[in-house]
C-alpha cells in the first residue's frame, strides 16, 4: 500500500524486494491496484488523465545535482530493492519532489519483446527516430532527447538504430 515504505515523517518504515530476487513474488493485482489508482490520480491532478504511462521510472532522472541527491537521500535505496516501488512511494510522500515526463518529450522508453517490434521508427526526412505510437506511425511532436529500449529484443533494435545512423557496435567491427 502506499505509505508502506516511507513513513509520514520521511524515515523508511519496511523495504522493498527487487523486483525477480529470489522471494520476491507480486502479490497479484489487489496489492497492486492502490498503487496504480494512486498513480493515475496524481497523473490526473497534473492534467494527464488520459496518459497511458503515469508511472515513473527512475531509471532515467534529470534535474539539479543536490535535488536528486536529496530525492536519492529521502528513497534510502539499499542495492537489493526494487527503485520503481521506491519512486512511487516518494511520489505518495512527496509529489512535488518528482516531475514525470507523461508524454515522453525528454525520455522515450519503449519494449522491444521481437526484432521486428522495435518501438523507434526511423524519420528520414527530418533525420531523427520518434517513438512508434499505437494509434499511428506519425508523430507530430519534436523528437525525445533520449530513447531507452527494454525487453528480450533491445540489443537488436539498438543495433538497427545504430546502424540507421551509421554507427557500428563494437561487436560488429570484430574488435
Amino acid at each position: 500500500m502506499p505509505g508502506d515504505f516511507i513513513g509520514e515523517d520521511g524515515y523508511r518504515v519496511n523495504r522493498a524486494c527487487q523486483s525477480g530476487a529470489e522471494g520476491c513474488m507480486h502479490l497479484g493485482e489487489n496489492f497492486q491496484k492502490p498503487w496504480t489508482t494512486m498513480m493515475r490520480e496524481l497523473a490526473a491532478s497534473r492534467g494527464y488523465a488520459d496518459t497511458p504511462r503515469p508511472f515513473p521510472d527512475p531509471a532515467l532522472m534529470v534535474g539539479r545535482a543536490g535535488d536528486i541527491l536529496d530525492l536519492l537521500s529521502f528513497m534510502g535505496l539499499s542495492g537489493k530493492e526494487e527503485p520503481v516501488a521506491l519512486m512511487a512511494e516518494v511520489l505518495h510522500r512527496r509529489p512535488e519532489a518528482v516531475i514525470i515526463d507523461y508524454d515522453q518529450d525528454i525520455f522515450a522508453e519503449g519494449v522491444a519483446h521481437k526484432p521486428e517490434d522495435c518501438p523507434f521508427a526511423w524519420d528520414g526526412n527530418l533525420g531523427h527516430f520518434h517513438l512508434r505510437r499505437e494509434d499511428s506511425g506519425e508523430q507530430d511532436a519534436p523528437p525525445p532527447l533520449f530513447l531507452r529500449v527494454v525487453g528480450e529484443a533491445e540489443k537488436t533494435c539498438r543495433h538497427q538504430m545504430a546502424r540507421r545512423l551509421h554507427y557500428l557496435p563494437l561487436e560488429d567491427t570484430g574488435r
